[in-house]
């Protein structure tokens, strides 16, 4: 089999050259490497290519200079050895310090075409650029920043990256090399800074703005820079295929007067990854929290949902991972790895330990939806399995606090017998639960389907004033499950790893009863705090506790809470990439933990 071909060394010269101050004459040759690589003996540099400093006959031609300023100096430049030596190219780009520009020729603005066409051709292209630099009107100047098909300067990487503030040049470096592998295909990128955007641009096409969300969440994983869209014969379906004809979307439904422009504005996009860097498909799910919250906030705030940060869940199953006390489970391979309210996913989907099977659940249909697309483009879940329930055909979700423990355990069998599996693991759950208090608002959480119905079992366990936070009707029901397990299997291994308020672990007065119930049933194993606003959107601030337990039944036991102080750390701390080994992950965590 042919060897894949890689291009980190030539990446990192890029990177050098684009960081670096020096003059263009002393970094130039940072810049052939990558170049040579992807055209070999096609490439023509400096005399060989009329003074140009990189030339591919037919292709593309690149001006290089010292100063992200002189971008436009370079434009003009780059134009005239059209003109003056007749060189042919489709892609014009001009490079700097933290700046590239890259044009496609025919989409270059007619003014501009006109100032580099009437140029005296006897002059010199460096002397051109200058000159019609400085008679480019401002607006015609922003024109052509506008016609780039790709744009970096300075300012772009001021901002942070993960938050969306800015970019980063490992990230850019590995765009650029997707720019110059299809330099025949005219495609505007879909990225990590604009991706809610484009959802925002779907919404003309469906009248439940939820939809937009749904359209891009299930051709996203097949939105590359090759993908066209295919339809039925009434136009009310569409699909889309990726890949060069490799990958082909699910079927989503649309009116057909707005298939045109949606066909249009799918093929004349891409979505952006590249593996190298770590931005891939599941960057984009695990940030559906942005874009629900951007199409619908009253749904996200009605349902007490603050979706887990991406960052953050790994950063808790790094914590979990590097346990003493779990020196042998930390593979889980023999749970069954659960999460009842999985919302975007992100806990669940990042879990890479060697387990069983996991399995999600959630209230919501919408969720559910996302859950499922998420996982069955991942390989690693598909390999390792995972059950939804209930079945997105179903087109229903599942209240995990409105059924009797059995009921509920009989719901997650069914679903596991339809796949031949059993449940003959113990469950280990690992939640971000909701914390709305059910006390505020029913009116408006039973518009939005937010009201959750809970089973007088679980308030039976809790007592009625607890069971009003919801989190605690989760941890009741929780317990009604591992009691349930114990009672008809003996299973005593069933773990709980959760994300809550620390109200209850103090506990407050009214939480007292509870926590007597919990701890004769949870011994206490570990946890951290940190803080919520640091992490959730939320306008409050309060302690947010990641603690872990294990079912083990002592009528006496009364659990000291010990826990790791983590509420110094940030969000950028841990915006990391956790694709790294898991040396350079603990070195990185150990400088600000």
């Amino acid at each position: 089999m042919q060897k894949k071909q890689t291009f980190s060394d030539e990446l990192q010269k890029l990177k050098e050259y684009l960081k670096s101050e020096s003059n263009e004459d002393a970094k130039r040759p940072l810049l052939y490497p990558l170049f040579k690589k992807l055209f070999g003996e096609k490439l023509r540099i400096e005399s060989d290519a009329c003074g140009a400093d990189i030339y591919v006959e037919g292709n593309l031609l690149v001006e290089a200079k010292s100063d992200a300023n002189d971008w436009l100096d370079g434009f003009y430049q780059a134009l005239h050895y059209q003109k003056k030596f007749g060189l042919a190219y489709s892609m014009l780009i001009v490079i700097a310090n933290r700046f590239i520009g890259i044009w496609k020729t025919n989409k270059i603005p007619e003014l501009a075409v006109i100032h580099a066409h009437t140029a005296d051709v006897s002059v010199a292209p460096n002397k051109i650029g200058k000159e019609n630099s400085r008679k480019t009107a401002n607006s015609l100047k922003k024109e052509i920043q506008n016609a780039a098909i790709y744009w970096l300067e300075p300012k772009d990487l001021t901002g942070n990256f993960f938050t969306g503030e800015g970019k980063s040049l490992d990230y850019e470096i590995h765009e650029i090399l997707n720019i110059l592998k299809n330099t025949d295909t005219e495609r505007v990128q879909i990225n990590t800074h604009n991706f809610i955007q484009s959802i925002e641009y779907f919404k003309k096409f469906f009248e439940d703005p939820i939809d937009a969300i749904h359209c891009f969440y299930a051709v996203v994983a097949y939105w590359d820079i090759t993908s066209t869209v295919a339809t039925n014969d009434y136009l009310d379906t569409f699909q889309v295929i990726g890949f060069k004809g490799h990958k082909l979307s699910e079927s989503i439904k649309i009116n057909p007067k707005y298939f045109s422009e949606l066909k249009k504005y799918i093929e004349s996009h891409y979505v952006f990854t590249n593996q190298g860097s770590g931005i891939t498909i599941d960057y984009y799910f695990s940030r559906f929290d942005e874009a629900l919250a951007a199409i619908d906030p009253e749904y996200v705030k009605q349902h007490g949902i603050f979706f887990t940060d991406s960052n953050l869940s790994k950063f808790a199953l790094w914590f979990v991972s590097n346990l003493p006390s779990f020196k042998n489970l930390a593979d889980f391979s023999d749970y069954f790895v659960f999460d009842p309210a999985a919302g975007s996913g992100n806990l669940i989907a990042n879990w890479r330990m060697k387990l069983k099977h996991k399995i999600a659940s959630e209230l919501q249909y919408d969720l559910l939806r996302t859950i499922e697309r998420r996982m069955k483009i991942d390989p690693w879940h598909v390999e390792s399995g995972f059950t939804i329930i209930p079945k997105t055909s179903e087109k229903k979700g599942l209240n995990f606090i409105d059924k009797s423990a059995e009921e509920y355990i009989a719901l997650i069998e069914k679903e596991l017998n339809e796949k031949n599996l059993t449940l003959n693991k113990p469950l280990a759950f690992i939640l971000n639960p909701p914390y709305k208090n059910t006390d505020e608002n029913e009116e408006t959480r039973e518009e939005t389907e937010s009201n959750y119905l809970i089973h007088n079992s679980i308030i039976e366990t809790t007592g009625e004033d607890a069971v009003k936070e919801r989190y605690l009707a989760f941890l009741g029901q929780i317990l009604n499950i591992c009691k349930f397990k114990y009672s008809t299997e003996y299973s005593n291994s069933q773990m709980v790893m959760i994300f809550t308020p620390t109200s209850w672990l103090i506990p407050r007065p009214t939480y007292q009863e509870f926590r007597n119930v919990w701890d004769k049933h949870f011994e206490y194993v570990d946890g951290f705090i940190t803080t919520s606003n640091e992490f959730f959107k939320i306008s409050g601030k309060w302690p947010l506790g990641f603690t872990i337990w294990k079912y083990k039944f002592d009528e006496n036991r009364q659990n000291h809470i010990k826990i790791w102080d983590y509420t110094s750390l940030k969000k950028s701390d841990i915006t990391i990439d956790w694709e790294y080994s898991k040396d350079v992950v603990n070195s990185i965590l150990e400088e600000c933990i």
